[in-house]
């Protein structure tokens, strides 16, 4: 069997001078335990479920890639990429740097939709989700 360690609240003791060195500790002790793979979430903010906006949350790349540097086994991914959040492109650019600099632990997980509040957010102010329909109302999204 293979078990993955999903990271989804970063709200630790110690603020924002703690993060990083939390999350290497969580990383690298998954790491050393034998956990198969490590995963953080593609939110603008945390999660309603989490707290909302309120609440410590970190953009999943450069969270990944900040671990991939601590880590040496440990498969790496967010949990799930939200569509609507990125340009195609620019994923696939995003996840394949991760991937080469990881020596090749990076795994994309996407999802066509998100939480609708961000996305919203997003499309007012002129993002990448203004691009793409996002599945927000229960309509279908073309991928």
């Amino acid at each position: 069997m293979k078990l993955g360690l999903h990271i989804n609240d970063m709200s630790w003791p110690g603020g924002a001078s703690q993060l990083g060195p939390t999350l290497v500790q969580i990383a690298q002790a998954a790491d050393a335990g034998g956990f198969d793979r490590l995963s953080v979430g593609d939110h603008v903010w945390q999660s309603h479920f989490l707290g909302g906006p309120e609440r410590e949350v970190l953009a999943c790349y450069p969270t990944l890639a900040y671990l991939a540097a601590h880590t040496s086994r440990i498969k790496l991914l967010a949990l799930a990429t939200a569509a609507p959040y990125w340009q195609p492109v620019l994923l696939a650019k995003t996840v394949t740097t991760l991937d080469v600099l990881s020596g090749g632990r990076a795994w994309l997980g996407r999802i066509r939709a998100a939480f609708p509040t961000p996305v919203r957010a997003l499309r007012a102010a002129g993002g990448v989700a203004a691009d793409l329909r996002a599945d927000v109302a229960g309509r279908r999204a073309p991928l």
